[in-house]
C-alpha cells in the first residue's frame, strides 16, 4: 500500500501575505493525510470529514499530521476500517482560539479491555 509519509503532508503549507508565516487549510490537510486509506478500494467513501475552513500553522501541521496518521494507520489493521461496514467520520469545531476535533469509528470490531496493566489514554494537546 503506497501510504504517504506525515513529512510530506507540509506540501500543502503555503507562505501566507507579507510576514504572517506559513498555513495551510485543515481540510487540505486532512484530505491529503486520509486519501491513502479510502482509495484502499473496499474502504472507498467510507472516511468522511467535517471541518471548520481555518488554517493550520507550519508546525502545528507537523504535529497534527503525525497524530492524524498513527491513528489513521491504525484504523485499517484494528479498526473500523478492517471490516467492510465500517466508516469514519472525522469532524472539528473552532472554540475561540482552539480546534475541538473528533476521531470517530463507527461499525469496526468489537473492543476488547487491556488484558494487563496499561491501557491507552486520550490527551489534549496544543499545536500553536
Amino acid at each position: 500500500m503506497g501510504v504517504r509519509p506525515p513529512g510530506l503532508a507540509t506540501e500543502c503549507v503555503r507562505p501566507l501575505p507579507g510576514d504572517e508565516g506559513k498555513a495551510a487549510l485543515l481540510g487540505d490537510l486532512l484530505a491529503i493525510l486520509l486519501r491513502p486509506y479510502d482509495d484502499m478500494g473496499a474502504s472507498s467513501g467510507r472516511i468522511r470529514g467535517s471541518v471548520p475552513r481555518m488554517g493550520v500553522g507550519e508546525a502545528a501541521a507537523t504535529t497534527l499530521a503525525l497524530v492524524v496518521h498513527e491513528l489513521a494507520t491504525n484504523s485499517p489493521k484494528y479498526g473500523a476500517l478492517s471490516v467492510p461496514i465500517g466508516t469514519l467520520d472525522v469532524s472539528g469545531t473552532d472554540q475561540e482560539e482552539n480546534l475541538i476535533m473528533a476521531w470517530t469509528e463507527r461499525s469496526g470490531p468489537t473492543l476488547k479491555p487491556p488484558s494487563g496493566p496499561g491501557g491507552t489514554e486520550a490527551s489534549c494537546w496544543s499545536g500553536r
